[in-house]
């Protein structure tokens, strides 16, 4: 029988309600006190309330504490530890710096045994020298370093974002082609995930990848997607997880079918390198195939949300829409001479000389992510001269207290303004804000540790610079092959974020959005090129 049906977060107070009787009296007795610790936000229930807070609302249990006890760094007293929560953006700056006393890396082993399946021998090579000062060499600095290589500007990341464009222009040619002329009514988000799922597949992985060989595996990749959460539980995960667990599964075989036959020869280089590297260390095919399902996730989540959200915010806002087109069209669109239906996009200006585009992507992320940077207490440690923190506990820095701080980015925080990402020395004045709105934003202060979508220190996204550059010139083929329009009628709405989830990535929309697809009017014939 599966337990799928249970919701996750009952089962998940049953386990810590059992646990809270084990460990009461040791909690009571072995707590220490410091004045110097930052102060304790109380809970209701004693141990356990911050616990099943965070479990039942998500994310939008932190933005509740951040209003509630906007102090810059608290701590929330959970069972036998202390987590700290930080939401100054300086404060957050010094967490980055503090690199080996407050280290991420101490999470990565267990983690990636959970959501992936690793068995025990693969989780000891992964936490092998995992901080790089051992007399071994570790895979994981080894498998960082290739993409850091990879994906830092330069040769390799041109070739990523060429591969990775002609994927998407592919996949939009083939859904023209197979839709024909007209309107098409599509679930916006489900139009996206499918378009993001199937061309990441293809540049990563080529022809032979495996979720373009079984269509069910799309299925299968976003069920474990969604049941990450009760993977990382591992209560009995093919019971209490059971779609998840299934998901993963049906990856994994597909994965270790995939270096079989050496198909791996044929995806990116990026794929080929870091495969190279899981071999090395000695993971055995099937931990290296539930391996490169981390990758696929890293590749498609972000990817999917973030050009969802754009994609909506542009086109329910007609100005906005018609500025957007007007900037592409002008400063990364060039025509063939011998022919003026065929377009050339070029990657290089889509992602360097569009600012009001990279702005909306900037406050796209601003509005959508409610990232948390945790970290690890690995000894005790004096912040800033004045915070101790003790061994053993953890710290999170939220991204979503700080994206929704009043303080940083005005009173208008929860309404999309990308004008707060322009240069001040732009003149540039978009969505129809007054002009002195749009000042008084160019001009305020934020520090640069504020903003959080792509973490930060030691766990800066090293894919950074590929992601913006993939979702701005998808969601630039969509702005300038389209038009979106609400099925209803009237301006598309965009509707809440999912926040009572815990946020792992860009957070998904609350509802459907059903909206209706054309070609975009006198474009249509219109015939697509790539350009570096």
């Amino acid at each position: 029988m599966s337990l799928e049906g249970v919701s996750w977060f009952t089962l998940l107070l049953v386990l810590t309600t059992a646990l809270f009787l084990g460990v009461l009296a040791k909690v009571v007795s072995s707590a220490r006190v410091d004045d110097r610790e930052p102060p304790v936000v109380p809970s209701s229930v004693p141990f356990v309330g911050h616990v099943v807070g965070i479990l039942r609302h998500g994310a939008s249990y932190f933005r509740y504490l951040g209003v509630r006890f906007p102090h810059p760094i608290f701590a929330l007293q959970t069972l036998t530890s202390k987590t700290y929560v930080v939401i100054d953006p300086g404060l957050a700056a010094s967490v980055q710096r503090a690199s080996k006393a407050l280290s991420f890396n101490p999470i990565i082993p267990e983690v990636t045994q959970r959501v992936l399946g690793l068995d025990d021998q693969t989780k000891k090579i992964v936490a092998t020298n995992i901080d790089r000062d051992g007399p071994v060499r570790g895979f994981y600095p080894d498998v960082q370093d290739t993409i850091y290589s990879t994906l830092t500007p330069g040769d390799a990341l041109d070739e990523l974002n060429m591969r990775a464009y002609i994927e998407f222009s592919s996949m939009l040619d083939s859904y023209v082609e197979k839709s024909h002329s007209g309107e098409r009514g599509e679930e916006l988000m489900a139009w996206v995930q499918h378009i993001v799922t199937i061309a990441t597949a293809k540049f990563l992985y080529g022809p032979k990848n495996p979720i373009t060989a079984d269509s069910s595996l799309e299925k299968a990749f976003w069920d474990f997607v969604h049941g990450i959460p009760r993977l990382l539980l591992n209560l009995f995960p093919a019971y209490t997880a059971r779609t998840a667990y299934k998901g993963r599964e049906a990856l994994a075989a597909a994965y270790i079918r995939y270096l079989d036959l050496g198909y791996e020869k044929l995806g990116s280089t990026i794929t080929q390198e870091r495969i190279a590297v899981g071999r090395k260390h000695g993971f055995t095919v099937p931990n290296l195939a539930r391996s490169e399902i981390s990758f696929l996730f890293a590749g498609i989540i972000n990817t999917t949300f973030a050009s969802f959200w754009i994609i909506l915010h542009i086109f329910a806002r007609p100005q906005l829409l018609r500025e957007v087109r007007a900037e592409l069209e002008s400063n990364a669109l060039a025509n063939y001479n011998e022919s003026p239906n065929i377009r050339s996009l070029q990657i290089s200006k889509v992602n360097k000389a569009c600012p009001l585009l990279l702005a909306v992507f900037r406050e796209t992320l601003r509005l959508h992510s409610d990232v948390l940077s945790s970290r690890v207490v690995t000894t005790d440690t004096m912040l800033q001269d004045r915070y101790f923190l003790r061994k053993g506990s953890v710290l999170q820095i939220s991204g979503g207290i700080m994206h929704a701080d009043t303080r940083i980015w005005g009173d208008n925080v929860h309404e999309f303004h990308p004008e707060r990402f322009l240069n001040s020395s732009s003149g540039h004045v978009s969505s129809g804000l007054k002009h002195e709105e749009s000042r008084s934003e160019k001009q305020r202060s934020v520090h640069p540790a504020a903003f959080r979508a792509f973490g930060g220190g030691a766990t800066l996204c090293p894919g950074r610079h590929f992601a913006q550059a993939e979702i701005l010139g998808f969601v630039a083929m969509v702005i300038l092959r389209f038009d979106i329009d609400s099925v209803e009628g009237g301006d598309l709405k965009v509707p809440e974020k999912k926040v009572d989830v815990l946020p792992i990535h860009i957070l998904e929309p609350k509802e459907k959005v059903l909206v209706s697809m054309s070609d975009r009017t006198d474009w249509s014939q219109v015939q697509w090129r790539i350009a570096p």
